[in-house]
C-alpha cells in the first residue's frame, strides 16, 4: 500500500489539489487520473521499488512507444522531461506518467456492450499484440517468465502442494518450443479490467505484467477471467466456448498464426495456479473475509485434484 503521504507528495508535485484527483484502482489503489486545469487530464502511478523495481519500467516504456509506431491502440506514456519517464517521490517510492485514454471499463451486465462483437475485438487486440511482439527488438528487455518473481517467492518452497506443482511445471515447459511462432512478449493479463472501451474501439491498458511467455498462455488468461465471471451450472461452457471463439475470430485478424492451440487448456489451469500461487504470495491471510477464504480453498481443492479448473476441458 502507498502511504498517504506519498501520493500526497505526488499530487502536490503534479500541480493537482486532492480534490481533482480521481482514484482508478490498481492491485494497491496505487493508479488515479488528476485532473489539470488548461491541460490534459493524465494519469499517474504510483510505485514501491521494492515491489516493482525500476529496472522494470524502461522496458514497458519502450515496448509501449514501439506498439504506438506499430498504431497499437494502447496506453501511451507520458514524459513531462523530453526522455524522462520515472519520477522518484522519496526512497523506495517513485511514479510514472501516462495519458489519458477514452474510454470505460466494460460494464459485463450490458449486454449491449458484453457480447461477441466485444470478444473479437478484445481477440484482435491480443492477436496485435502477438503480431508486433514477433518482430520486436528490445534494447530494454522484458523478464522471461522464468524470472517472474512469484517463482522464486518462498511462500512455494513451504508448501509442500505449490512446490510439486511448480516443479511439473517446469519441468513440462522445458520441453515446450520456445519459436517466435509460439513464444515471444505478452500482455500477462489482459482481462476485462485491463482494457477501456470508447466508441467500439478497445484500448489496451496496464502492462505492468509483460513478460516473455508462451502466446497461448496470453490467450488462456483471457479466457480463465472470462469463465469465472460466468456463473456455475449447465450453460457455463457452452458459454465459454462461444466466448473462446468469438475471440479466437479476433485474434486471428490480428495474427494469423495460431499453430499452437492445442495448447490453451494446459496454460488455463496453469494459470489456476497461478493466481492461486499469487494469492498465497502476496495476501494477509488474517485480511481475508469468509468469502474470500472459501474461494481460495475452492481453488487449493481443484489444484489438489488435477481436475480442470473450468470444470471442462476447453478443447
Amino acid at each position: 500500500m502507498i502511504p498517504e503521504s506519498i501520493r500526497q507528495r505526488v499530487f502536490i508535485e503534479l500541480g493537482c489539489p486532492p480534490e481533482a484527483v480521481k482514484l482508478l484502482g490498481g492491485y494497491n489503489d496505487n493508479v488515479f487520473e488528476l485532473e489539470r486545469a488548461g491541460a490534459e487530464n493524465i494519469v499517474v502511478k504510483i510505485l514501491d521499488h521494492s515491489v516493482v523495481p525500476k529496472e522494470q519500467i524502461l522496458p514497458e516504456m519502450e515496448w509501449l512507444n514501439y506498439l504506438q509506431e506499430s498504431e497499437v491502440s494502447a496506453i501511451r506514456p507520458l514524459c513531462l522531461e523530453s526522455g524522462k519517464y520515472i519520477y522518484p517521490v522519496s526512497e523506495p517510492f517513485y511514479y510514472i506518467l501516462f495519458h489519458k485514454v477514452k474510454g470505460t471499463h466494460v460494464n459485463r451486465e450490458d449486454k449491449t456492450v458484453w457480447n461477441p462483437l466485444l470478444f473479437e475485438h478484445w481477440g484482435e487486440a491480443m492477436g496485435r499484440l502477438h503480431s508486433c511482439a514477433r518482430s520486436y527488438q528490445a534494447v530494454h528487455p522484458y523478464s522471461h517468465m522464468q524470472e517472474n518473481i512469484i517463482l522464486l517467492a518462498e511462500r512455494i518452497e513451504t508448501d509442500p502442494l505449490l512446490s510439486q506443482k511448480w516443479k511439473v511445471y517446469q519441468e513440462e515447459f522445458s520441453r515446450l518450443g520456445t519459436s517466435g511462432n509460439e513464444f515471444g512478449l505478452i500482455h500477462g493479463d489482459l482481462h476485462p479490467h485491463n482494457f477501456l472501451v470508447h466508441d467500439g474501439s478497445l484500448t489496451v491498458i496496464d502492462f505492468g505484467d509483460a513478460e516473455y511467455h508462451w502466446f497461448a498462455y496470453d490467450i488462456a488468461i483471457a479466457v480463465y477471467h472470462m469463465a469465472q465471471t460466468v456463473p456455475e451450472g449447465a450453460g457455463k461452457k457452452d458459454a465459454v466456448l462461444a466466448f473462446y471463439h468469438a475471440f479466437m475470430k479476433g485474434y486471428r485478424r490480428g495474427n494469423t498464426d495460431t499453430g499452437f492451440m492445442a495448447q490453451i487448456g494446459y496454460f488455463i489451469d496453469y494459470r489456476h495456479l497461478y493466481s492461486y500461487t499469487y494469492h498465497m504470495v502476496h495476501t494477509d491471510p488474517g485480511a481475508l473475509r469468509e468469502g474470500q477464504k472459501a474461494y481460495l480453498a475452492r481453488m487449493r481443492r481443484t489444484i489438489e485434484a488435477g481436475e480442470p479448473c473450468l470444470g471442462f476441458r476447453l478443447l
